[in-house]
């Protein structure tokens, strides 16, 4: 997979940004517009045909949890891996 946007929560480059009580990390796979997201409680799921800027807005949201729910939750098809 090469993946051009690898963020892991929390982010070091965004102190106020990117921390969630929900989500662990998020993966962007550009090739494929994939958004891969593990969460706390060790389930991880990927996102199909998420445009680039969805996957942007998550990293620099607020709360990555509620923009997730938001924005690709139940809006993308998905699959636990």
């Amino acid at each position: 997979m090469k993946s051009k946007k690898y963020y892991k929560i929390p982010s070091t480059d965004y102190p106020n940004h990117g921390h969630s009580s929900i989500v662990k990390e998020i993966r962007y796979d550009d090739d494929t517009n994939t958004l891969y997201v593990d969460f706390h409680n060790g389930n991880k799921y990927e996102y199909f045909d998420v445009p680039n800027h969805v996957a942007d807005e998550a990293f620099i949201a607020d709360s990555v949890g509620k923009y997730l729910i938001a924005n690709v939750f139940k809006k993308y098809s998905e699959n636990k891996i």
